[in-house]
């Protein structure tokens, strides 16, 4: 069994702002959410083995935010920027997550949508009821959704393999 958390980055500053998207930072209110979902994470118990995230400074914004509500000096996890996750697909995504290394049994990935939500979807056979009815609705910023994966190895990541155990909506 893996556990797959996919993160949305917190709410960024407005594209009309004249910054290139890759540089988009967050909002205030962005970093608040990805600070409250690193107490979630903490206060749930879980730990975490590998990160990936996108270069993008809003997902790179996030990830330190979801370090700290972390408190993740106490056991840090292997971290990878990888520039491939910046608005790659779902598709993409899929398939960057089925080389992941075998010893990682609980890896967080931090990037966009709409790639994270249709990915989530996709994975998604069941769950609690709740949050499978909020998830298919919308995937806002700063949501993490935490995934059982019924899976011998990252290899077999694939459509219907995964429970929905928890969904972590900052805003609510």
């Amino acid at each position: 069994m893996k556990t797959l958390y996919l993160l949305r980055h917190g709410k960024a500053v407005s594209e009309s702002l004249g910054v290139d998207d890759h540089e988009r930072p967050l909002e205030p209110r962005g970093q608040a959410a990805a600070l409250v979902v690193g107490n979630q994470l903490r206060e749930r118990g879980e730990r975490l083995n590998l990160i990936l995230c996108s270069t993008a400074r809003r997902v790179q914004e996030t990830l330190a935010q979801v370090l700290v509500g972390l408190n993740a000096a106490e056991a840090i996890p292997e971290i990878k920027h990888e520039p491939g996750l910046y608005l790659c697909g779902h598709r993409a995504l899929l398939g960057r997550l089925r080389l992941l290394p075998e010893a990682a049994e609980a890896v967080l990935v931090i990037g966009h949508n709409p790639e994270l939500h249709e990915l989530t979807i996709s994975l998604v056979r069941n769950g609690r009821l709740e949050g499978l009815r909020k998830l298919r609705d919308k995937f806002p910023p700063a949501s993490c959704a935490i995934l059982d994966c019924n899976i011998g190895g990252w290899a077999g990541l694939g459509p219907g393999v995964a429970r929905l155990m928890a969904l972590i909506l900052p805003q609510e």
